[in-house]
């Protein structure tokens, strides 16, 4: 389950228990169906704290799932970010970040400062920049 608060500035989505595909997906769904939907906004995933309940092979396939669903995608350029509190973490889910099937340019990162620098520097190049 996620708790997704949506701004004028960001989509925040906290995991508030087991993260799963299907709990990504509900997120996704509820996002892109509100009634302020703005595929530019850059979103910031929260997983710190809870357990992610996915293989990596399952991880590499949620694009599927999220086209699926919601049978839009975001505009070229957009950004999202991922806090995972372990490397652990953030090895499961670096697939994510180099997956072509993805539009919006994808980071993990362990802090919530640096993922936040990152989300809001909209006139800074996608490239990596080493922090997170």
């Amino acid at each position: 389950m996620f708790a997704t608060d949506i701004t004028t500035d960001m989509v925040r989505h906290t995991a508030t228990g087991p993260v799963t595909l299907d709990a990504v997906a509900a997120a996704f769904h509820h996002w892109f169906e509100h009634p302020e939907f703005d595929p530019d906004l850059p979103v910031l995933w929260d997983l710190r704290g809870q357990f992610i309940q996915a293989s990596v092979a399952d991880i590499g396939k949620l694009h599927q799932i999220t086209s699926a669903l919601t049978d839009r995608r975001r505009a070229s350029g957009g950004r999202s970010a991922i806090i995972a509190a372990t490397q652990t973490a953030g090895r499961a889910l670096a697939g994510v970040t180099t997956n072509p099937n993805f539009v919006a340019s994808i980071r993990v990162f362990q802090s919530e400062a640096d993922a936040l620098a990152w989300l809001r520097a909209q006139d800074q190049p996608l490239e990596d920049t080493g922090s997170g």
